[in-house]
Formats: structure tokens, sequence, C-alpha cells
């Protein structure tokens, strides 16, 4: 889900149980599908698109439900994997489908594919973008697609082309305050970073208009050997980030537990740009020796760029 500028997304928590990670990339791939007539129409656009390195792409995702559900156990989710030329799964892209399935009633909504900048290239070459329905239990569901049925109650709808280089990107620089980049859980986060307090991204180089998408996580309140502690009590006992953009006037916040999507418009003439990230909250070690550098507050699970048209 996605606002402009920012809302709260549901994206799997880096710093969550290895069963969750095993829910997003194992479970989907291997539990049995649903049976009998498609629950759903689904259709996802455009067929064919182009990722680069450290940007990101926004298709349109479009279902009509056909019949009432019986035995959904817990959220209704869409996964949406992104397959290599070989088959292999390499990045998840999966949500909450909203709430309320009513029988007839279109609905729409976008899904952003990406290829992070803090997480490694993809390798060039043809991948595919294969999708579905599944239930907290894993259960599939069967669907009515353009796309060609792989594997089980699985569609392949998309083909995305990865180049070999990325032309066009802005040079990134991180303030002092980012830990160094570390690897994700799963697929869906693959690599993040830690912020100590408040920080920067600056953008150097940057050749025209441009949206910078950012999503950051606020951690819950007890997380992993840390606890939140809000510090700027102005606003009440909430965790929140403000993000703001110098080069555009661009200012945002985001508030509550979980994982939030901003996007960052710039726009400069002078090919620089410094994005803030100021957080009214810090995590506090209570186990120093699982957490011996304290004082973290956000996480930064995935940045990306797209050029304006």
């Amino acid at each position: 889900m996605r606002t402009s500028p920012a809302r709260p997304v549901a994206a799997p928590s880096l710093l969550a149980t290895a069963a969750l990670a095993a829910l997003l990339a194992v479970a989907p791939l291997a539990c049995g599908g649903g049976e009998g007539a498609p629950i759903a129409k689904l259709s996802l656009e455009p067929a064919e698109v182009d990722l680069p390195y450290g940007t990101f792409a926004d298709l349109d995702l479009s279902w009509t439900p056909r019949t009432e559900l019986e035995g959904v156990s817990g959220h209704l989710r869409l996964f949406a994997h992104l397959l290599d030329p070989e088959g292999r799964l390499t990045r998840t892209f999966d949500q909450n489908l909203p709430d309320g399935w009513e029988v007839g009633q279109a609905q729409r909504s976008p899904l952003r594919i990406y290829q992070s900048l803090l997480a490694p290239p993809l390798a060039a070459g043809d991948y595919s973008l294969v999708v579905g329905l599944y239930d907290d239990s894993g259960r599939r569901w069967p669907l009515d697609t353009e796309g060609t049925r792989r594997g089980r109650d699985e569609y392949a709808l998309v083909t995305v082309h990865v180049p070999s280089q990325s032309a066009g990107l802005p040079a990134f620089e991180f303030s002092p305050t980012w830990s160094p980049t570390q690897a994700g859980s799963d697929r869906q986060v693959v690599a993040f970073r830690w912020l100590h307090g408040d920080g920067s991204i600056r953008l150097t180089e940057v050749k025209g208009p441009g949206t910078l998408w950012t999503r950051v996580r606020i951690p819950a309140v007890e997380t992993a050997g840390m606890r939140r502690q809000v510090q700027d009590t102005d606003g009440g006992e909430e965790a929140r980030v403000g993000l703001a953009a110098g080069c555009s006037g661009f200012e945002a916040g985001v508030s509550g537990a979980g994982s939030h999507d901003v996007d960052i418009p710039v726009a400069t003439d002078s090919g620089e740009c410094t994005v803030t990230y100021d957080p009214n909250f810090v995590m506090i070690a209570t186990d120093k020796e699982a957490v011996p550098d304290a004082r973290r507050s956000l996480l930064l699970e995935a940045l990306a760029w797209k050029k304006g048209e």
C-alpha cells in the first residue's frame, strides 16, 4: 500500500522470527494449492518492465472476487515472487490485500517491485514475476489470469528485464550515523541499515528530477533485546519519523510500529539534494551482550530511485 507521500505498508519485519522468513520464502512455494474453480480474476500490467539496479517500478494490480472465501487462516495475501532465468527465487514483494472481499467488486492497487540500493544487484537477464494468493497457513487458491500457471496455483504474469548496467543513478552518501549494511533474513528485506539517532542521505550527480523511494521501519516497543524510548514527547508518546528534502521543500512524517513507504520528490538545479531522517525515539539495549551498540533508532529496509518523466 502506498500514499502520496507516505503510508504504513504491510512488509515483513526484518526482526521477525525465522518462521516468518520461512513463510515468505518457503511456505508459499511448498504448500499445496487450492482445488476447484478460480476464486478471482486477477491481472497485472504491464506484461513487460525494465528494472535496472537501484530502481523501482509500479505495476497495476487488479482483481475481481468470484466467490465467497471459506477457511481463510488469518490474512489473505498476495505473493509476488521474482524468479531468475533458471526458475530460482531471488526476490519477494508480498503484500496484504486490502480488507473487504466482495464478490463481483473489482479492486485495484499498485504493486511496487524494486532493486534496493542496499542489496546486491541482480544478474542481468529476463526474470519472471509469478503471483498468487495465500493465507497465514500457506494455503493457496486457484485464479483466473492471462499468465502461465506454474507450480501450485502461481501464475507468471510479467517479464522483468534486468539490464547489465544502470545508467542515470545519482550517487548516494550516507551520514556517519548510519550503520554499515547488514544482510536481511529473507528475500523481501534483502539488506538493511540501522540509523543511530538522526541522519541524512546526500544525493549528488542528480541528472534531472526524480523520486527517491525509501522504506523505513519503526521497531516495536520491545524488539530483540531493545526497548523503544520516545525522546520528544511534544506530539505525545507515539514513535514517529520526520523526513525532508531541502532541494524540493518536501516534508512528511510517519508514525507507529512497522514499515512505512515514502516517495520523496527530488528536483535540483545544482545536482545535489540532502534527505534527512529525524526520529523522535531511540532503541535502548536491555541486553547489552546481545545488542552492544545501543541507542539505535529506525531501520532503513529499502532505497530505490525512479527518474522523472
